[in-house]
């Protein structure tokens, strides 16, 4: 074979092979720990402070929810998936006590 059918046939292969890289990057996407994903996206609007509180696995989810549809935030469905399962995770796990007067409490 000469050079010049290797050539062609290079022209062939480095654009497709170009194309299969750029295709699957999106396919895997990265991983993120849920605390940073929590982090990054919850305080492009407010500081994290906000969050201190804590709540039921429903008052998270509808928060989530609720954030997801603001235009600046950037959570996909995937991302409100593991906030929602983080928050619920840390905030109603008795991890962080309520805040406020325990109505629970002997007087």
């Amino acid at each position: 074979m000469s050079i010049k059918s290797y050539i062609k046939k290079a022209s062939y292969f480095i654009p497709f092979c170009l194309l299969i890289v750029f295709i699957g990057r999106d396919s895997y996407p990265e991983t993120i720990e849920p605390r940073a994903l929590f982090e990054n996206r919850c305080s492009k609007c407010h500081s994290i402070d906000k969050t201190n509180r804590t709540g039921s696995a429903e008052y998270w989810t509808s928060i989530v929810q609720k954030m997801k549809k603001k235009f600046f935030s950037g959570i996909s469905d995937a991302d409100a998936s593991v906030i929602t399962e983080y928050l619920i995770k840390i905030k109603t796990s008795g991890s962080t006590p309520p805040q406020g007067k325990d109505e629970t409490a002997p007087k």
